[in-house]
């Protein structure tokens, strides 16, 4: 039997209420302030009132930023006016004399990427052709788009940038350059890889490194390698999340002088992003997703799923509708997610499903819609399902970028026996990040509430 509305309403009504008392009961002075922190060391993520970083820069020609012309002129060109709050933080920190390692978190599409594109480049010096600056991502996709947004901030400094690709037997090593873990343990076994001159390391999506047991060993040698070469490498670190066993392992590798920087977890839900949910049940998820593509006048959709053979089934019913659609997931090789994302960005695909191995470090600009078929939980040793904060931080960050506006709708399961358990999967998240996610009551309203949102100031 399918819940009433009235007890789906009043489920989230209920957390609306409880989240409105908490604003009531803070101090006058405390509401609207920015929530970062700053600490001397990963250990202190405390918030430091006295840093001088922590008022946001107006504009790159602040002094403690210290950005040469040729690269404000870059960000001229791409029309980067101002810098976003993690880079007016970070950017200091980075190049503030000692150097520091740094470990910092901030959301999605808040401009990560380019800030540690930016303290890269004012790491160089021009007149050594060696490598100077690693950049490691985790995977073929990801490295590349790190390798164009730092080529738009090159573009008057010319400093030799490059990326290595998995498949390249004698790749170039440029002054910056970026590759995967596995293609730097590779060469760095082969002795294909001279650190004589480096001066730092920047590792993107810094959760992932470190998420698995696995993970973590391979992460934790291969920076040692190159601190016993290079003991006084500057580290970077930079990601949306942090789960405290992902803090332990960085903790284990870097200096007690390191640097924090988080924003609280209520702060990292993107502030553009309106959240929604809808319920209908399991076998009907597929005509919603079609509802909403016709509704949206035939809009190109990301859509997550939690497994394969949920996303196989998905792509399965739209490919049979007559729909160009596509599943990319873990066993999909690299060049074929290449293949898939370029015609997606060239518009001749209409849906992508995905697990969430598209959930990070995928940029397209314009996705103003993210759909997740599935609530995101992870089952525990017993069985039991707790709600997967990381990949739905990750998941809806694929829209709502660089301070633009997007829309998130998760669909749950309204069957008897699913929909309990996803609604309460959906409240961890809610409560986990203080965030709003309203109901969805009819599929045709969503476009005027996307047009409401995405399309008023």
């Amino acid at each position: 039997m399918e819940p009433a509305k009235e007890e789906i309403t009043d489920k989230m009504e209920k957390l609306k209420v409880e989240e409105e008392e908490e604003k009531k009961e803070l101090p006058e002075e405390k509401k609207g302030e920015e929530e970062v922190q700053i600490g001397e060391g990963i250990q202190d993520w405390r918030r430091n009132q006295e840093s001088a970083f922590l008022s946001s820069s107006t504009s790159w020609d602040d002094e403690k930023l210290a950005i040469p012309e040729k690269i404000k002129q870059a960000l001229r060109d791409a029309e980067v006016l101002r810098p976003s709050k993690i880079q007016a933080y970070a950017i200091p920190l980075v190049t503030e004399d000692p150097e520091r390692s740094i470990v910092a978190q901030s959301q999605n599409g808040s401009g990560k990427t380019f800030a540690f594109s930016l303290c890269s480049l004012l790491r160089i010096d021009e007149n050594d052709s060696n490598l100077q600056v690693l950049v490691l991502a985790h995977t073929r996709e990801l490295v590349n788009q790190i390798w164009e947004q730092i080529q738009i901030l090159n573009k008057y400094t010319k400093y030799n940038i490059t990326q290595v690709k998995k498949e390249e037997k004698k790749p170039t090593i440029g002054q910056i350059t970026v590759m995967t873990a596995g293609k730097c343990k590779t060469l760095m076994k082969l002795k294909k890889i001279n650190f004589s001159s480096i001066k730092m390391i920047v590792i993107d999506e810094a959760d992932h490194f470190f998420g698995s047991e696995e993970d973590r060993a391979v992460t934790t040698r291969l920076i040692q390698e190159i601190d016993e070469k290079c003991p006084k490498v500057q580290k970077l670190f930079f990601s949306a999340t942090y789960e405290e066993h992902v803090r332990d392992a960085i903790r284990g590798i870097i200096p007690e002088s390191s640097i924090s920087i988080k924003v609280k977890s209520k702060k990292l839900t993107l502030k553009g992003v309106k959240q929604l949910y809808f319920v209908a049940k399991e076998v009907r998820k597929f005509n919603v997703v079609e509802d909403l593509y016709n509704e949206f006048d035939n809009t190109q959709m990301i859509v997550f799923v939690n497994t394969k053979k949920f996303g196989e089934m998905a792509h399965a019913h739209m490919t049979g509708k007559g729909y160009k659609s596509s599943i990319i997931t873990g066993n999909v090789d690299p060049e074929e997610r290449d293949r898939i994302m370029a015609q997606f960005r060239n518009r001749e695909l209409q849906f992508i499903f995905a697990t969430n191995v598209l959930s990070r470090g995928i940029d397209i600009s314009d996705m103003k819609l993210m759909i997740n078929l599935d609530v995101p939980f992870i089952k525990d040793a017993d069985g039991f399902e707790n709600a997967d904060y990381e990949n739905y931080l990750h998941r809806i960050g694929r829209t709502g970028r660089f301070d633009t506006k997007g829309v998130a709708l998760t669909i749950i399961d309204g069957s008897e026996r699913r929909f309990d358990k996803e609604m309460d999967v959906l409240k961890q998240i809610q409560e986990h990040y203080e965030s709003n996610i309203e109901e969805l009551k009819n599929i045709e309203d969503l476009p005027e509430i996307y047009n409401e949102h995405c399309n008023n100031d």
